[in-house]
């Protein structure tokens, strides 16, 4: 701070303490408590500034939490079978990664039943369901 703020500070304490002086005791105890009230919020904005500031650098240094790029088997398979899967547009899929399309139904508890009459683990398999629009492109 230099020599001109510090004056033009030194000023404003004087004028304000001048008219304080001036100023009933309940009004200057109101302006204190707010004056306070402001530097303790002042405070309290800092603190959780340099907390987020913190929490942001502990966040970039994180190793990344998305999925990997590359598709699972189940994708793939779906991706390099695209006409077989259009052909059943509308409908739940039961899709095995190696087997391919091992059952199909209008409705997801239809397409379940037929898992288990089939005596397919859903766990084996993944479900989706084929949009009317799906494309094959």
């Amino acid at each position: 701070m230099d020599v001109l703020e510090q004056r033009a500070d030194v000023q404003f304490l004087f004028q304000a303490q001048q008219e304080a002086e001036s100023l009933p005791s309940a009004v200057w105890q109101l302006w204190s408590a707010i004056a306070q009230e402001l530097r303790t919020q002042r405070q309290r904005l800092e603190t959780q500034q340099k907390e987020i500031d913190e929490l942001k650098r502990r966040l970039q240094e994180q190793p990344s939490l998305q999925a990997p790029a590359t598709p699972d088997a189940f994708q793939r398979w779906m991706m390099e079978h695209r006409a077989e899967v259009a052909e059943h547009r509308g409908r739940h899929i039961a899709v095995h990664p190696t087997e391919g399309i091992v059952a199909s139904a209008d409705s997801y508890a239809s397409l379940e039943d037929e898992l288990e009459r089939r005596g397919v683990p859903d766990t084996h398999v993944v479900i989706e369901f084929i949009p009317p629009t799906f494309s094959v492109k």
